[in-house]
């Protein structure tokens, strides 16, 4: 038996996307997240911390919101297999990968505390001077964020025709 062809590889940055999309619609702790992240962007664009400090601040989003994905996957899996069914060791799957968002949003959160604390006192630097190299960082990330909530609210539920 020969071995199955994997699709070219913009085609599975497509698949990843709508996986990204179909799940800004069905899952709200996703949408906060989201949220959140508008809110960080917002933080970076007005007191403009250190370089360093935008980019921890982007890895620690970055992985609450991959983790939540993870997530998302974990219980979908866990309902295809169990079906109707209750059984303990999917209640304790579930719950660990749920755990696992909470530790990581946990630690994002500290994260945002120590940007805060860090730049005590905020100077706001909106009218002064814009830092590009900070702007970019997020707003790349933060684009991809807009650009991903609103297609999931106004193109509504997708069909993701990946094959399993």
């Amino acid at each position: 038996m020969e071995p199955k062809k994997r699709a070219p590889f913009h085609r599975s940055l497509g698949y990843a996307w709508l996986g990204v999309i179909s799940h800004m619609q069905k899952e709200r702790n996703l949408r906060i997240h989201f949220a959140l992240l508008q809110c960080l962007t917002a933080f970076d664009v007005v007191i403009q911390p250190p370089l360093g400090e935008t980019a921890l601040g982007v890895v620690a989003a970055g992985t609450v919101i991959g983790m939540e994905l993870v997530n998302s996957a974990v219980e979908a899996s866990i309902d295809l297999i169990a079906g109707d069914q209750r059984h303990p060791l999917a209640k304790e799957a579930k719950d660990a990968a749920a755990g696992a968002v909470l530790v990581v949003s946990a630690a994002a959160l500290m994260v945002a505390l120590y940007l805060a604390l860090a730049n005590w006192p905020w100077h706001v630097n909106v009218l002064v001077h814009v830092r590009w190299k900070s702007m970019t960082l997020m707003g790349g990330f933060d684009l991809a964020a807009w650009i991903a909530w609103w297609r999931a609210s106004v193109f509504g539920r997708t069909q993701n025709s990946h094959s399993a």
